[in-house]
């Protein structure tokens, strides 16, 4: 009987320290932005991803924002723990009208991903961005 509760112990053991290495892999995100001209105001699509193993990917969220020229917003979903937050400025510049948005994802007090990227906004504007791991 003995040897079956160091077996399982040891079996425990490993267990822990496989979840524990796991959770050391630091995880890719890709951010795809599309800025859509709607009469007056904008409206500003997000796509979000998670890097899997095998080349694939899983959807995290796909939020929008509706803004005027000029406007800025935001959209936070998550909590304390774990959080994404897109932001999004539409302006009017000299060459154009010109879309200025970040991505930032958050697990506990730290920043673990960032992706922030400028585009032209013409008839309808799409972009793609892997963004970087944060080192904070």
């Amino acid at each position: 009987m003995n040897r079956v509760r160091c077996g399982c112990v040891v079996v425990l053991s490993v267990f822990c320290w496989l979840a524990s290495g796991c959770a050391a892999i630091r995880v890719g995100y890709e951010a795809e932005t599309r800025v859509i001209p709607d009469g007056g105001e904008f409206v500003v699509e997000f796509n979000i991803s998670e890097n899997l193993a095998g080349g694939k990917s899983r959807l995290v969220s796909s939020p929008r924002l509706r803004l005027s020229e000029g406007g800025k917003g935001e959209v936070t979903i998550g909590d304390d723990h774990s959080s994404l937050k897109c932001t999004a400025l539409v302006q009017r510049t000299a060459g154009g009208t010109r879309a200025m948005t970040r991505v930032r994802i958050r697990k506990g007090d730290r920043e673990v991903w960032t992706a922030q990227q400028t585009m032209a906004v013409g008839a309808e504007s799409q972009e793609r961005t892997e963004g970087e791991p944060s080192d904070n």
